[in-house]
């Protein structure tokens, strides 16, 4: 793991803390973190602590929103089969499961369609499309792919399919033809917020398609569905795909968080019980660490080992038997994709370490036999342990066309990198900081060499490697760290991109013991002040310090007697 830079808190006056934290009944502490976040109007502050459905943003400014709402709604009146097309992740499963419920509630006949990642690859695949059409689907929906389908979708207008596009990616030059294409990202959207995935984009639509409805007296002979069993769905593809939670993101989040622990569809429930979960938020919602290293990672699985279908079966089935079943063949599938990603990181480890060597900027890894399926998530370790971007590539015996997979620093937009390289590439697309590519495997070595003048040209300086910045929200002495202080900040919940966990410095500290399990966690006690810790730095490794030593460490609260390191632990500065 490569040492932080640790940066202080932006100043925030006593006088101003001490009106918020009045005005709001909370801690001067939670108080000083919201304006350092820039929530230092009391409105907006009470909003963030208090996430409420009713102050979403109206979802008719996205771009092709009321298009694609028409076209729903027609289909509804028409009595016509829209075909759902998803991405094999988390995000496009979540958001093809959701819609598949939905249209159903609403009395429309849909077929489910997940690309397996080894057969038709990420997006639009025209032999897919051909068959939804076959099976007479006159509307087709994509969900967190399409944008850069400009070629399928216009295929799939020869077949007689509407086509619908929501996507969340990477918006390229020529635009696919569409009925509709709702994208936030879209140079001309009026929606403000443009954090929204996919199945968030899934869920604004079933807004849209509702409301139209109820004016049409459309649910006069059935009931409306509500929408509130949905937003669990919402919760799992928002986390899993590291969307920022903020803005509307943290609205559909928190309150998905609470709707997917009072959940009781069968294959919530089962996922549950395979993941050993219990909900662990104080105000009876699921944690969104729960979500991103439990849940998430079970239902990716199945896309990244054999076939997404599984999990998007599992979200939608109504029979507790078949959800038990498929809940344990994904969590095998999970323990599979864990010891395969084991044996590939310890390679790419030391690839890596040859190219750091020679002082590449990026680094571009291959090597055969390298299982596609977890490519993204060796990239994402390769980062972490080097802070360079990560292209990891796979190769399989006797095919022309490798796949790669992109995890980016922030001095380095990943989809612009390979947008970039677009006359080496047979495929790509992505996000800032997450992408995927194809390209032929004689190119390789010409991709590497193009991504390290890429990177080079990114950095701040000629020859720099920076370290990952770790913003510091101010010093908290163990002593202070009381169950009433402990759940005053976890108000600040849901934590993830865009809303990090408050990180707080602990100078002076004991070490009363030191250990590293078998995963590579870093596990230590710590003594501050007569207050004793329990710490965890996940994926540190060997034990930096030993017991009697002093150090100083950056650290966030799990518990009222448990923190998690964000940093290795540093010897102790007066």
């Amino acid at each position: 793991m490569v040492a932080h830079t640790w940066e202080g808190p932006k100043p925030a006056t006593p006088e101003a803390v001490s009106s918020l934290a009045g005005e709001l009944g909370v801690s001067e502490i939670v108080a000083a973190t919201l304006i350092r976040r820039g929530l230092d109007d009391v409105d907006r502050a009470r909003r963030f602590l208090a996430p409420d459905l009713a102050n979403l943003a109206r979802p008719n400014a996205l771009k092709g929103f009321e298009a694609a709402v028409s076209r729903i709604v027609d289909a509804v009146g028409r009595r016509e089969k829209v075909a759902l097309y998803g991405d094999y992740d988390c995000d496009g499963v979540t958001a093809v499961a959701l819609l598949s419920r939905f249209l159903k509630e609403i009395g429309l006949e849909t077929i489910a369609f997940i690309p397996r990642r080894f057969v038709e690859g990420y997006g639009l695949a025209k032999s897919a499309v051909s068959t939804l059409a076959e099976k007479g689907a006159t509307v087709l929906v994509t969900a967190d792919c399409g944008i850069s389908a400009a070629d399928e979708v216009a295929f799939a207008k020869t077949l007689g399919m509407d086509v619908i596009v929501l996507d969340h990616h990477h918006v390229p030059p020529a635009m696919p033809d569409a009925v509709a294409v709702v994208n936030p990202l879209q140079p001309d959207c009026a929606f403000a917020y443009k954090g929204l995935s996919s199945v968030g984009l899934a869920f604004m639509l079933a807004i849209g398609v509702r409301a139209r409805l109820r004016e049409a007296n459309g649910f006069k002979e059935k009931a409306e569905p509500s929408l509130r069993p949905y937003l669990g769905l919402v919760a799992i593809g928002t986390i899993a795909d590291v969307s920022p939670l903020d803005g509307e993101n943290r609205i559909l989040v928190a309150t998905g968080l609470k709707a997917l622990a009072e959940s009781v569809w069968p294959g919530v429930r089962a996922l549950w019980r395979v993941a050993n979960l219990t909900t662990s938020a104080p105000n009876g919602a699921l944690d969104a660490r729960d979500v991103a290293f439990k849940i998430a990672p079970r239902l990716n699985a199945a896309g990244r080992m054999s076939d997404a279908a599984v999990s998007f079966r599992l979200l939608t089935t109504d029979d507790m038997n078949e959800a038990d079943a498929l809940a344990s063949e994904i969590d095998k599938a999970n323990q599979d994709r864990q010891a395969v990603e084991a044996r590939i990181v310890a390679e790419a480890i030391g690839e890596a370490e040859r190219e750091v060597a020679r002082g590449a900027a990026a680094l571009v890894l291959w090597r055969e036999g390298w299982h596609a399926g977890v490519v993204g998530i060796v990239a994402a370790r390769i980062l972490e342990r080097f802070y360079r971007p990560a292209f990891i590539v796979s190769l399989a015996p006797g095919e022309a066309i490798a796949r790669g997979s992109v995890r980016s620093t922030a001095a380095l937009h990943a989809a612009r990198a390979l947008e970039s390289c677009h006359d080496i590439l047979v495929s790509h697309g992505g996000h800032a900081a997450a992408a995927g590519f194809s390209v032929l495997r004689v190119d390789l070595p010409r991709l590497a060499e193009r991504i390290d003048e890429v990177a080079k040209a990114a950095q701040a300086k000629p020859g720099e490697s920076p370290a990952p910045i770790l913003r510091i929200d101010g010093e908290l002495p163990f002593d202070l760290l009381t169950p009433a202080l402990v759940g005053d900040i976890t108000k600040l919940a849901p934590f993830g991109m865009g809303n990090p966990e408050p990180t707080w410095i602990a100078r002076g500290v004991d070490v009363v013991a030191a250990s590293v399990s078998m995963y590579g966690n870093l596990s230590l006690t710590l003594k501050q002040r007569g207050a004793v810790f329990r710490a965890t730095g996940f994926r540190m490794g060997a034990p930096t310090v030993r017991r009697g030593d002093r150090v100083d460490v950056a650290y966030s609260i799990r518990s009222a007697r448990e923190i998690r390191l964000r940093d290795l632990p540093r010897p102790h500065t007066p």
